[in-house]
């Protein structure tokens, strides 16, 4: 697969593995690529460029990054050549899948990294990505050029399930359009293999403002604790919302 903005991905785990200074990157306009980071005038740091894909904040001349340093602590870490050549770190790069994956697995600050990525599907443009897919998947997204048929666009995500486990996707369209096309299909088949903490959930106030009355599973009410499956939640002004969950609601 070609890594796309997966690239991006590896250059904040190393700044922030590396306790590297957080060096905001200010928009000034006339440069095209300013339209995933910021306003002209504005500012952005490092959690939200890797959220709106900035690749001008991870620029390696901009953040200092040193080639040496670099190759030497990935080669430290048994990483393949194209991550240890800082050069090689570009979108049109081929890399096996399983090579990914294995490298998603051992990623330094993952924890961190997870936290960060919520807000790919949280922010998505779809709200029924994360009316189906809940905060389960925490995954940077990628769109490219399909190697094949250079007209085409591909994309998808890469990244983890909420419990750790390394996940990579891959279909026709932009990584946005993967998304909504296919968060019901994900929502099946993206389950954690282990059991969730209910102490690193997201804690929200929606519902102090927007009270639930009950939730529902095939029309009758459920008990409280972890939801595994599809319910209609029912508030009290007399909306409805179907949702899904994987235990990751509760």
């Amino acid at each position: 697969t070609p890594l796309g903005s997966i690239w991006k991905l590896y250059v904040h785990a190393w700044l922030v593995d590396t306790a590297a200074a957080d060096a905001p990157y200010r928009c000034r306009g006339g440069v095209r690529e300013e339209v995933y980071c910021c306003e002209v005038g504005e500012e952005i740091h490092r959690d939200q460029a890797l959220v709106r894909s900035c690749g001008l904040y991870y620029e390696a001349r901009r953040a200092e990054i040193d080639r040496a340093d670099w190759s030497s602590y990935w080669r430290a870490r048994h990483a393949p050549d194209w991550l240890v050549a800082l050069d090689e770190l570009q979108p049109g790069t081929q890399v096996p899948v399983d090579t990914l994956l294995a490298t998603l697995a051992d990623l330094p600050a993952q924890v961190e990294l997870r936290r960060v990525l919520l807000d790919v599907s949280v922010t998505a443009r779809d709200p029924a990505v994360i009316g189906h897919l809940g905060g389960v998947l925490r995954a940077k997204t990628w769109s490219w050029r399909d190697p094949l048929d250079p007209a085409r666009r591909i994309g998808g995500f890469a990244g983890w399930l909420v419990d750790g486990t390394p996940v990579w996707a891959r279909a026709a369209g932009s990584s946005q359009q993967v998304l909504s096309k296919h968060a019901l299909a994900l929502t099946a088949a993206l389950r954690p293999a282990q059991s969730l903490d209910a102490g690193e959930c997201v804690d929200v106030r929606l519902f102090a403002r927007y009270p639930i009355r009950r939730v529902l599973q095939n029309g009758r009410g459920v008990r409280p604790g972890a939801l595994q499956g599809r319910y209609t939640v029912e508030f009290a002004n007399g909306n409805t919302l179907d949702i899904s969950s994987l235990g990751e609601t509760f």
